[in-house]
């Protein structure tokens, strides 16, 4: 058992170390979207309205505090997100076999995503957070210069 622990610490520090950037990297572009723009998804800063992942952080955050259904109604799909992320970490450093088995329950995950994120924009836009609209927008004050 204590073998297998040091195997998986080991595997996870290889990874810390060939996936460092990922962290700083992260950190600038937060940094700059949030101080330039005041939010963080490239595709509500572009186009003004929500992606298909639109209010997974807060999902998230409701989750963490114990507000399972407000969580829910956020974003429904954070859910599978995070089983798919537990999965991920068992399989890859507990059971240590390769995360490419991952993959089917990823696309599912990502297809069933999109198909409820055009029902929830036929639904909800732009009246019920977080399928709101953006008037301030980079192409919508591109267009208002053009017209």
């Amino acid at each position: 058992m204590r073998e297998r622990l040091c195997q998986a610490c080991s595997r996870l520090w290889q990874d810390a170390k060939e996936y460092w950037w990922i962290v700083p990297g992260f950190l600038v572009y937060y940094l700059i979207t949030k101080f330039l723009f005041g939010q963080i998804c490239p595709f509500r800063i572009l186009f003004g309205i929500p992606c298909p992942g639109c209010g997974m952080t807060r999902s998230l955050f409701l989750l963490l505090q114990g507000r399972f259904l407000d969580a829910l109604a956020m974003q429904p799909m954070v859910l599978a997100f995070l089983v798919l992320a537990a999965a991920f970490v068992v399989t890859r450093y507990v059971l240590e076999y390769d995360v490419k088995c991952l993959n089917n329950a990823l696309l599912a995950a990502l297809i069933f995503c999109i198909l409820l994120y055009v029902v929830r924009m036929l639904l909800y836009f732009p009246r019920v957070p977080p399928m709101t609209i953006d008037e301030d927008a980079l192409l919508r004050r591109f267009w208002r210069l053009l017209t």
